[in-house]
């Protein structure tokens, strides 16, 4: 993927009304549409109907799916093993 930004930004959070414009922006509009895009966590597919969070790590883009089990775990993908 290309590089849109000339520095790092920090995103804390992103509207419902603006979810598709950024998924679009940075190349998983189509891929999370066709349900390509499995959930870090469980591995199901992660679609717009059940999307429950995006995130950087280690230069990827995780998704999450909106399951309890899955967003209660966010905190351990977050975590750097470095």
């Amino acid at each position: 993927m290309k590089k849109r930004w000339l520095k790092r930004e920090i995103i804390t959070a992103v509207h419902d009304n603006d979810l598709v414009k950024f998924l679009d922006s940075n190349g998983f509009l189509k891929k999370v549409e066709a349900g390509e895009c499995p959930c870090a966590i469980c591995g199901i597919p992660v679609n717009l109907d059940n999307l429950g969070a995006v995130f950087p790590k280690e230069s990827y883009i995780y998704l999450l799916c909106d399951q309890p089990s899955c967003m209660s775990r966010i905190d351990i993908m977050l975590i750097d093993n470095d």
